[in-house]
């Protein structure tokens, strides 16, 4: 893990260069099980991340949400200093013995808050995205319900 922040502003939320967009029309939304779903109405199109950061996984993992070449880290939200994070991830999965892990390196896209005096939405909160249907297929895939094809 880069133990740090992830910033993308050509793959992000227009102003918020953390909230990273994870998408087919992109490219970033990698071809897995888990993004694929069972069938048409469980399949992935978009998931948005809240702030996170990258990570590369063991030998044998596959990236699920692709970071782009233009993707850094930096150890600070300033971003003053960065390093690219091109051939990073934001999610991978792999099997381990007779389990199944996901590692993630970003958390609030798999839950549902608000934030701030406002209450402004984060997480699967935010409308415009597949993150629940992204939270429900990754257990499915830990499970075993979710089948590689």
């Amino acid at each position: 893990m880069s133990k740090g922040y992830t910033f993308d502003k050509d793959n992000s939320v227009a102003g918020s260069p953390t909230q990273l967009i994870f998408s087919r029309e992109n490219k970033l939304l990698a071809s897995h099980p888990i993004t694929e779903g069972r069938g048409e109405n469980e399949k992935i199109h978009m998931v948005r991340s809240f702030t996170g950061q990258s990570l590369k996984g063991p030998d044998g993992s596959v990236p699920i949400l692709n970071l782009s070449a233009g993707a850094t880290d930096s150890p600070t939200y300033q971003a003053e200093t960065s390093v690219s994070a091109a051939g990073r991830s934001q999610a991978v999965a792999f099997k381990f013995g007779k389990g199944r892990v996901v590692v993630q390196g970003e958390a609030a896209m798999l839950s549902a808050q608000v934030s701030g005096a406002d209450n402004r939405p984060m997480g699967m909160n935010v409308p415009g995205n597949d993150n629940r249907q992204y939270a429900l297929n990754l257990v499915h895939w830990l499970s075993g319900l979710l089948r590689e094809k």
